[in-house]
């Protein structure tokens, strides 16, 4: 019984470990490019792939208009989330539900280095 309980926790091991090294050269070429993250292209990312269900005229209405009370139609707004945004988007990978948006490993390390650099807003 032993034998199996510890190939199986393995086996969940591995496939938890799987997706995130997936992603590694993506995440190392925008890791290591230069410069801040422009306000402007964190946008472009969170317009495509979050906003089209977090806003106030979400253009997906499968979980109804801003799931949690969150939008993402402002800066301010956006500013305001800025810790769970890399908490669901970067860290756990939960956000989008089941990657409906398709958000690559590149924009989420996009995001990442915005978060990272300060979450700068136009100025």
């Amino acid at each position: 019984g032993d034998m199996l309980a510890s190939t199986i926790l393995i086996t969940l091991i591995a496939l938890f470990a799987l997706p995130r090294t997936g992603g590694s050269p993506a995440l190392a070429t925008v890791a290591s490019s230069s410069g801040p993250v422009a306000f402007a292209d964190a946008r472009h990312v969170i317009d495509r792939r979050c906003a089209t269900c977090h806003s106030a005229q979400p253009s997906d209405m499968t979980f109804g208009t801003a799931p949690a009370g969150v939008m993402f139609d402002t800066p301010a707004q956006i500013s305001t989330h800025v810790t769970r945004i890399r908490e669901r988007a970067v860290v756990t990978r939960t956000m989008p539900p089941g990657n409906k948006t398709n958000m690559t490993d590149t924009e989420r390390a996009l995001i990442d280095r915005w978060i990272a650099d300060g979450a700068q807003l136009p100025r």
